[in-house]
């Protein structure tokens, strides 16, 4: 009897990890395509679309139910549309919908499924139309990989700020290199030595903030992490132990997560300009 039940615990926490484990990876690819999405707007001279936690919810859920039910539609078994699903959701007061859908065998790949769609006219006008608010859902069967794209346009939308209320984590400003010194100064004055010229590299002073800005729904955390550096850097982001690359060379940018409810997990964002490499970690819940 204890040996079973500890068999059912054991059952139990694998359940959980593989459950949290799979919501982390799902939030990674939603950042890396919609980091993605936004570069090609940018690129066409629209502006950036930001994740909306309502309409997060409505794709994520159509995601899950065609892979669990097997279907491909944008019409739900139920006879729901993607209009009655994404106002079910909570999206409301909106001027302009859209929806794009894909599947593919395999695990989630966000370039993969940001490139089907760039490929078919159709879904891409989606991607760089006229709106201003979007979400993303991923849901992986253990053979198929289910996406769903909801876009939205509110009028009087505003894009949303960064939190007024501290960082998750104190804000630490780094203003010298990461290099020690190769040996202490001297002082020439007091002592028959030379004085020591200190070492010639490319270190530079470099300073790295960063900001959250929470929300959530019934089932997910939503975080906007904004990294700000002192001057233009090469800034990037480990998570899980995956990379995610911000920008090449900027000093302000931005990026999304989602976790579910109650849960929490660790992201280091990373900052270098030649040799000087500098990083912060933010614990999200």
């Amino acid at each position: 009897m204890k040996i079973g039940s500890k068999i059912f615990s054991l059952l139990i926490f694998s359940a959980i990890f593989v459950i949290l484990l799979l919501s982390i990876i799902s939030a990674s690819i939603e950042t890396d395509f919609m980091s993605l999405m936004n570069a090609e707007r940018a690129r066409v001279g629209k502006s950036a679309v930001y994740i909306n936690s309502n309409l997060n919810n409505a794709a994520y859920l159509h995601s899950k139910d065609m892979g669990d039910k097997n279907y491909f539609s944008h019409t739900s078994l139920d006879g729901r549309t993607f209009v009655d699903r994404i106002k079910a959701a909570g999206y409301i007061s909106y001027i302009g919908l859209a929806e794009n859908i894909a599947y593919h065998s395999g695990s989630a790949d966000a370039s993969k499924v940001f490139d089907m769609w760039k490929n078919s006219p159709g879904h891409y006008a989606n991607m760089i139309g006229d709106y201003n608010e979007a979400g993303l859902g991923v849901y992986y069967t253990g053979k198929y990989t289910y996406y769903t794209l909801d876009l939205g346009k509110r009028s009087g939308f505003k894009p949303p700020t960064n939190s007024t209320s501290p960082p998750v984590n104190p804000i630490i400003n780094y203003t010298n290199s990461t290099n020690p010194p190769i040996s202490p100064p001297v002082n020439s004055t007091n002592s028959t030595k030379p004085p020591v010229v200190p070492p010639i590299n490319n270190s530079v002073s470099l300073s790295l903030i960063l900001s959250v800005n929470k929300t959530s729904s019934n089932y997910y955390q939503f975080f906007k992490i904004n990294a700000k550096t002192s001057s233009p850097a090469y800034i990037y982001y480990i998570l899980n132990g995956r990379k995610g690359v911000l920008c090449n060379f900027c000093s302000n940018c931005y990026f999304y997560l989602r976790l579910p409810l109650n849960n929490s997990t660790k992201v280091d964002v990373f900052a270098k300009i030649n040799s000087t490499l500098i990083n912060k970690t933010l614990i999200l819940r």
